[in-house]
């Protein structure tokens, strides 16, 4: 009889085309451990947690992204081309994937998961772990189909943000995760400058400093994408 874990796996394997009921024991293992935290295996020390395999997912990503963008964008140029494989493999994009097929759902964790609060960086591990588990049991061809389906979700909802301001990006992906709006307090400072700080649900997220408040808000926009996605 299979337990809400396996079966949360095997419908979202099944996603994929692979059938987790099919796969021999050591492939089960690598997908039970691409989806297994760290606070779940502490807890049970014959477990593996999926942060090896996020090591390899990451490398395997960053390689067939770099090889899909070789490919297809020739004219791009090495400063556009890492511009734009950095929005493909960035932990917002990544986390959205996650979410979108329902790996946090997957996810079996110890008593001590997230005690300090959940952010977007453990969805987007989901993604690289999984990456590695299906390059360790369904080979390198495969795994790219899977990343290049993942690289058309990303284009589609993203393209238009690759230039994107940061306000704009950082207001879309508030709303789209905690259903608010990001709120800006603005100071003049003695200089002639203007300081400004972003606050995400009353908690402070990013600060910059301008030439004007356009400026300083815009630093405070760019400040908070770069934390939350080390969060």
């Amino acid at each position: 009889m299979k337990n809400n874990f396996e079966e949360n796996l095997q419908n979202a394997l099944l996603k994929f085309g692979i059938n987790f009921q099919k796969l021999d024991e050591q492939k089960r293992r690598y997908f039970c451990n691409a989806f297994t935290h760290s606070s779940y295996s502490n807890e049970h020390k014959n477990l593996e947690s999926y942060q090896y395999l996020e090591f390899l997912g990451d490398s395997v990503l960053g390689f067939v992204v770099s090889d899909f963008i070789f490919d297809n964008y020739k004219n791009f140029g090495e400063g556009k081309a890492t511009k734009l494989k950095s929005e493909i493999v960035d932990k917002n994009a990544l986390g959205f994937l996650s979410r979108y097929y329902g790996f946090p759902n997957c996810l079996r964790t110890g008593k001590s998961a997230f005690a300090n609060g959940k952010g977007i960086k453990s969805d987007s591990d989901l993604i690289e772990s999984f990456i590695g588990a299906c390059y360790k049991a369904c080979g390198l061809e495969f795994t790219k189909e899977i990343i290049y389906h993942f690289i058309d979700k990303i284009l589609k909802k993203f393209h238009n943000s690759i230039n994107e301001h940061p306000k704009t990006k950082l207001q879309e992906l508030v709303q789209s995760n905690w259903g608010c709006r990001p709120r800006y307090e603005d100071q003049a400072l003695n200089n002639g400058k203007f300081e400004s700080k972003v606050f995400i649900n009353n908690n402070l997220y990013g600060e910059g400093i301008g030439q004007s408040k356009k400026e300083s808000q815009t630093k405070a926009a760019n400040d908070a994408l770069k934390k939350m996605a080390k969060i």
